[in-house]
């Protein structure tokens, strides 16, 4: 892979550099091969070689040399998932980049930061503020690669906020720019978005065709996360086809793929997933302690959308375990995080459960409240099936307050 030739083409030149004497050269070699560990998803070895380099640079005295390091550390970390640890490093990176007038990587610490408020923290205004003035910086030095990444990043963060069609677009025009780039892991990497929206939207074999061949090429690129991930999506997809006992295996598989590269925000989701499988094979004990679990996982590496979807579930399982009290305030609470979030399509699933959770305690006025929102919030977003669902919800309210 081009992994592997990069690998040695580095190795090779830091024996001559030391060869030489050449400290400089060597530790610019290194940063490199860490840079390198970190894209196969080696955290921990990537750490570990940058840590050395970065020292390195600072005793050679060599300040732009230490701050990519400091740049690389963060993105090792974000790649991980810990999101907060990663956005210190970065914000401290991109200052004495930037001091140091090296605006090409003050771009790409912005443009890292950015994504870590979209996927980490699920910031969307400030992270599509931040992900602009990157693209802006990229287009100021004419880095197209840089720019159709930010570009790339903002249309994620279009579709997380349920603006499908709009992310879509986007993300088309951005595969066809990394093509023309002859960036093929962008590329690959958009396809899988896509894949993504196609599942959301329902439209199952045209995603599982996109994900499939994604995947593929994943494998061949040497991206073991995003591998993982395309396997992931396809388990989705069969979960929400009811198709549980296969996509089960698939989302464990996938979830052994994020343990063994050390990707915590990914054995989290396939956790969260598998639980919602439990749920609904009526297994609500075990579904409760694996959404418990993942629940806690998330907070810890500061995912609030994850902890909040897994609120939702939980109290989702308390609704239908008769505990009415309890799952209304467990689903308050997430509705009013997800609102904050903005996470349309999760605050309009939040309401829907409420609604009925409201039905069956005979609190027909705020059953009626929650599903009229949950239905024009269904609309609104492009979800008909769902939002008839309330319709039919909300003539039972109708209905049985007359008949009080």
């Amino acid at each position: 892979s081009n992994f592997s030739e990069a690998t040695a083409a580095l190795t090779d030149a830091r024996y001559q550099f030391l060869d030489f004497g050449d400290r400089l050269g060597a530790t610019q070699c290194s940063q490199g091969l860490g840079e390198i560990l970190s894209m196969q998803n080696k955290y921990s070895e990537a750490s570990t070689i940058l840590t050395n380099a970065q020292a390195d640079f600072l005793s050679i005295g060599d300040r732009r040399g230490a701050a990519h390091c400091f740049q690389a550390l963060g993105d090792n970390l974000r790649r991980q998932g810990n999101g907060v640890e990663a956005a210190v490093l970065l914000a401290d990176a991109r200052a004495q980049l930037l001091h140091i007038d090296d605006r090409f990587g003050a771009a790409q610490c912005a443009q890292s930061l950015g994504r870590i408020l979209l996927y980490q923290s699920n910031e969307y205004a400030e992270a599509t503020s931040t992900l602009m003035q990157a693209r802006d910086l990229f287009l100021e030095i004419d880095d197209r690669l840089g720019a159709t990444r930010c570009s790339q990043t903002f249309g994620e963060a279009l579709r997380m906020q349920s603006k499908y069609s709009e992310a879509a677009t986007i993300l088309t025009d951005t595969r066809s720019e990394f093509l023309d780039i002859g960036n093929r892991l962008g590329a690959t990497q958009c396809s899988q978005r896509l894949g993504v929206i196609l599942i959301t939207q329902t439209n199952y074999s045209e995603a599982a065709a996109i994900l499939t061949n994604a995947r593929a090429d994943f494998i061949e690129i040497g991206d073991h996360r995003g591998a993982a991930q395309c396997s992931q999506t396809l388990g989705e997809a069969l979960r929400m086809q009811s198709k549980y006992s296969e996509a089960a295996a698939i989302l464990t598989d996938a979830r052994n793929q994020f343990l063994g590269i050390g990707y915590r925000l990914g054995v989290a989701s396939c956790s969260q997933s598998l639980g919602e499988i439990l749920r609904m094979q009526k297994k609500y004990s075990e579904a409760a302690a694996i959404l418990t679990n993942a629940r806690a996982d998330f907070l810890e590496i500061g995912q609030r959308l994850g902890a909040v979807q897994c609120s939702m579930c939980l109290g989702d399982i308390l609704s239908v375990q008769g505990n009415d009290s309890e799952a209304t305030a467990v689903l308050t609470d997430a509705r009013a995080q997800l609102l904050i979030i903005g996470d349309r399509l999760g605050a309009a699933q939040c309401s829907q459960i409420l609604g009925k959770t409201m039905i069956k305690q005979s609190n027909y006025s705020e059953a009626a409240k929650f599903l009229m929102h949950a239905r024009d919030q269904f609309l609104d977003i492009g979800f008909e099936d769902r939002a008839a669902h309330c319709s039919e919800l909300l003539r039972d309210c109708t209905h049985d307050s007359d008949d009080e």
